[in-house]
């Protein structure tokens, strides 16, 4: 079997489990265990993928749109079935929800899916290292901050603790967009001679950052703790999505120039 069957079926159990959540959450009697325990099997099935690409592409998986794609997925479900296992949080349209964002990004990948490539004299540096991984951890922690925040919203704030691990999710993601866009501007300095040239993605990154941080200085004030932290909750998430995606986009639609084009 090879790696674009395997991909393939991987986006199809994602897709499955997407389904599975939301039909859990619509019909609530149905117990979320057992069936369920297949969102680790098929979290391993893609650990396995992105091993395999680092390996027969020589480098990180981390340089076209769909490793960005795929690494985006597994990091944002890594981060969830961190929460639900340790938070100890029965998790239904939050699960449809991540599932379904997880299920996207990897459909999108497979259409896009090729052999891995040279890895580029651009990105052939130690701040590759040093800036890709702190921004998919930060996207993840992020990704899953939205969905307890959904099914917190879901549940009308019944059960406080959804809130408690989106905000603590979040407060934890923040430094690492921080040392992400720090560790840029530095790549950035080497490679183009400057730290900050307002870049369409460097001014989405600043963005998002000030709207995580408007949040996360709206929960330490009472007033704001409420719809106005959870509404910069959404914002960010949306913002969040956009700089990682949607000015990609935008800047091909546009004729932007850009130095952080995806493959």
């Amino acid at each position: 079997m090879d790696f674009s069957t395997l991909l393939k079926i991987d986006v199809g159990v994602y897709w499955f489990l997407a389904f599975a959540y939301a039909a859990c959450f619509i019909a609530y009697t149905i117990r979320t265990g057992g069936v369920f325990k297949l969102d680790w099997v098929v979290f391993g099935l893609h650990t396995a993928l992105i091993v395999f690409r680092w390996v027969e592409a020589g480098h990180p998986p981390f340089q076209s749109l769909y490793e960005c794609l795929s690494f985006f997925s597994w990091s944002g479900v890594l981060a969830f079935l961190m929460i639900k296992r340790f938070g100890r949080l029965p998790l239904r349209s939050g699960g449809a929800v991540l599932f379904a964002i997880a299920s996207a990004a990897m459909f999108y990948g497979v259409t896009r899916e090729a052999r891995p490539i040279p890895l580029s004299p651009a990105l052939d540096t130690i701040w590759f290292s040093w800036h890709i991984p702190p921004a998919f951890a930060s996207y993840a922690l992020f990704v899953a901050a939205f969905s307890l925040k959904i099914e917190d919203l879901v549940r009308r704030g019944a059960e406080p603790k959804y809130d408690y691990y989106s905000y603590l999710l979040i407060l934890f993601g923040f430094p690492l967009l921080t040392f992400c866009i720090f560790s840029g501007a530095g790549w950035a300095e080497e490679a183009w001679g400057t730290y900050w040239s307002w870049d369409p993605k460097e001014t989405a990154s600043l963005v998002t950052w000030c709207v995580y941080a408007a949040y996360l200085h709206a929960k330490r004030k009472p007033p704001f703790s409420g719809w106005p932290a959870t509404v910069l909750n959404i914002l960010g998430f949306v913002s969040m999505v956009f700089t990682f995606l949607g000015f990609n986009w935008i800047a091909k639609l546009l004729g932007l120039p850009t130095f952080h084009a995806y493959v």
